[in-house]
C-alpha cells in the first residue's frame, strides 16, 4: 500500500525458521520525533556503517526480534549483543529524548482494594461492560466509508461493530463481528466482542423473564 512523502516508510522482512519471510511496514513520523525517526530509518537501511562503540554493523538486519504482539508491538533491536542488554544509535551510544507535544500517560493513581469494597468503574446496565455514552451515531459512517474502500476489512467490520455495540444495537454488532470472523477466523478480540454481546442478551433475557415472573 502506498502513502504520502509527508513520513518515511521502511520494513522489516521477519521469518521464523524455514518460514516464507513475511513483511512489517513502518511509517516514522519525523514530523513528531525527527531525531528518532532518522536513527530508526538509518538502521534499516544500515547506511551509516560501523557503530564507534560497539564496533558492530549500524543495521538492524539479521537482528532477533524478541516479542511480536499483534495490534500492540514488536521489541527487539539489539544488534549488538541480540539479548536485550546492547544496541547503538546512529548518533552514539544514547540520545537524549526529543522535546515534543506530546502529552504523557501516567498512573494518576494506585492501591489496593478491600475484600468486597467497590472498584469503582462504571459498568453499563445492558451487561456488556460498555462505558462510553450513546454519542456514537458519527461513528457508523466513519466505517462505512472504510467498507465502501474495502469489503473484506476484517478491522472495519470490528471497528463498525463495537459502534453498532455502543450504540446498544446488538443485532448490527453481532453481524459485523461475525463478518470480521470469517476473514480473521482466530483473532481473539473478535471472539471476545461476540462472547460480551451473548452475554449482554443472556443477562438481558434473564432480567426479563424476571420481570415477567413478577406479573403472575
Amino acid at each position: 500500500m502506498a502513502a504520502g512523502d509527508e513520513n518515511a516508510r521502511v520494513y522489516f522482512d521477519v521469518k521464523i525458521g524455514d518460514s516464507e519471510p513475511q513483511r512489517i511496514v513502518f511509517e516514522l513520523f519525523t514530523n513528531v520525533a525527527p531525531k528518532s525517526a532518522e536513527n530508526f530509518r538509518a538502521l534499516c537501511t544500515g547506511e551509516k556503517g560501523i557503530g564507534p562503540t560497539t564496533g558492530k554493523p549500524l543495521h538492524y538486519k539479521g537482528c532477533p526480534l524478541h516479542r511480536i504482539i499483534k495490534g500492540f508491538m514488536i521489541q527487539g533491536g539489539d544488534f549488538s549483543n541480540q539479548n536485550g542488554t546492547g544496541g547503538e544509535s546512529i548518533y552514539g551510544a544514547k540520545f537524549e529524548d526529543e522535546a515534543f507535544e506530546l502529552k504523557e500517560c501516567i498512573i494518576y493513581d494506585c492501591g489496593e482494594l478491600a475484600p468486597g469494597e467497590d472498584d469503582g468503574i462504571r459498568v453499563d446496565p445492558d451487561g456488556v461492560g460498555d462505558i462510553y455514552p450513546s454519542d456514537l451515531e458519527s461513528s457508523e459512517l466513519d466505517f462505512k466509508n472504510a467498507l465502501d474502500i474495502d469489503q473484506s476489512s476484517a478491522k472495519a467490520l470490528f471497528r463498525r461493530g463495537q459502534a453498532y455495540r455502543g450504540l446498544k444495537d446488538s443485532d448490527k454488532a453481532l453481524a459485523d463481528y461475525k463478518k470480521a470472523l470469517e476473514y480473521e477466523p482466530g483473532d481473539k478480540a473478535i471472539k471476545k466482542e461476540i462472547a460480551l454481546i451473548y452475554k449482554g442478551i443472556a443477562e438481558y433475557k434473564k432480567k426479563e423473564k424476571a420481570m415477567y415472573a413478577r406479573m403472575f
